[in-house]
């Protein structure tokens, strides 16, 4: 960034209200100075080049931020997933539908900056995502069979 000349009390009043309404007129009638007066302080000052400079910063923080963000709900998609995957292979939970781990999949590749139409997922797979949610659902079938019988053994004895 340039060095640039370090303004008066009364230069940065004017500099700031500029910056808000972008015309020397009404900063002149704000501030009480004449547009002539306005005009060579921001020359002299380098309003402008001031104003592109800074605002250049605040979209490299902006960026930066963002960065960061994402990063952390990275970091927090993983961990659901990983911990939903464990708890379902320990048969913690059985999932009553797949929706919110696509939820979670869709968010994790939006934050990788894959796009997709909302409804579908594009992922690299042989199988398509129809096969996949229909097994998933035979097989959570298959689970709830399988303990409302052993229930019902359970019973019986």
């Amino acid at each position: 960034m340039v060095d640039y000349p370090e303004m008066p009390s009364k230069v940065l009043n004017a500099y700031q209200v500029y910056l808000f309404t972008h015309s020397l007129t009404e900063t002149a009638k704000e501030v009480g100075v004449s547009r002539t007066t306005l005009h060579k302080w921001k020359k002299q000052y380098k309003w402008e080049e001031r104003a592109r400079d800074h605002l250049k910063k605040l979209q490299k923080d902006a960026e930066a931020y963002r960065k960061d963000i994402k990063q952390e709900h990275r970091k927090m998609v993983r961990f659901l997933i990983a911990k939903g995957l464990k708890k379902a292979q320990n048969e913690e939970l059985v999932p009553k539908s797949i929706t919110d781990f696509l939820n979670l999949l869709k968010y994790e590749l939006e934050l990788e900056g894959e796009r997709f139409d909302g409804t579908t997922i594009e992922i690299n797979t042989s199988v398509p995502l129809e096969l996949l949610h229909k097994e998933i659902e035979e097989r959570r079938l298959a689970v709830e069979f399988l303990k409302k019988k052993e229930e019902l053994e359970g019973k019986n004895e």
